[in-house]
């Protein structure tokens, strides 16, 4: 159970084979979520499930196969798949092959991986909760760039920031999420109930501070993402 964010890739494995990949939050990576590789016949046969994949950036899809190696992509109906924030699908029918009336929160589509045949036969329409009962929240603007007056010039090692920028963070649960606070080092300077989460730092400054997102659901749980920026004018 592991959050795996702001990488190049995610999870990279090559002639990797009999891998359960299970309960993970795999998020905000430049390129791919995970990339599994088949070479001169290693590298099969992985599992992977119930993993959240929320805005791994390739236009692609957010996961890859090189090789059309034998992966499976999901569990057997009903535990389901995964959740990928770019799946689009409905939700209209159930049963393991999605012909009978009624939602059951598995896409009645599959989700296509990059780069092979295989699919996510059962992806999830909403997020697993992959850790002791609570929130899942992490700040998805600003992420690794060079970003100047609100707008994201080129990748970069750590979030870098010349002017004002719109701070926005994602945050969801299996239980509605009863508000989200934003910290600048020590000092709160935001706290909402309502969607979408952002506020504007306008504030002149030139140096390094700590941003921390807290999440909290209705039953008081609590989930915090921090990263460091540096911010200049």
């Amino acid at each position: 159970r592991n959050k795996i964010s702001r990488n190049n890739i995610g999870i990279f494995m090559i002639m990797s084979a009999n891998n359960k990949i299970i309960q993970n939050n795999i998020m905000l990576n430049n390129q791919w979520g995970i990339r599994l590789e088949m070479c001169m016949g290693g590298g099969e046969n992985n599992h992977i499930y119930h993993n959240n994949f929320f805005n791994n950036e390739d236009k692609k899809g957010q996961a890859s196969e090189i090789g059309d190696p034998h992966n499976k992509w999901y569990n057997d109906y009903p535990i389901g798949g995964n959740y990928w924030s770019d799946y689009h699908g409905s939700d209209k029918f159930k049963g393991p092959d999605q012909n009978i009336n009624g939602a059951d929160g598995i896409g009645d589509k599959p989700y296509s991986i990059t780069g092979g045949k295989n699919q996510d036969k059962y992806p999830l329409t909403k997020p697993v909760n992959t850790s002791a009962p609570g929130p899942i929240v992490f700040i998805e603007k600003p992420d690794d760039a060079f970003y100047v007056n609100n707008v994201k010039i080129i990748p970069f090692l750590i979030p870098v920031i010349i002017g004002d920028i719109n701070i926005e963070i994602t945050a969801f649960d299996k239980e509605n999420i009863d508000h989200v606070e934003l910290f600048i080092d020590s000092i709160k300077v935001y706290n909402s109930t309502e969607e979408p989460f952002q506020w504007f730092w306008s504030e002149p400054f030139f140096g390094k501070k700590t941003l921390r997102a807290a999440a909290y659901n209705n039953n008081s749980g609590k989930a915090e993402d921090i990263i460091t920026v540096w911010r200049f004018f």
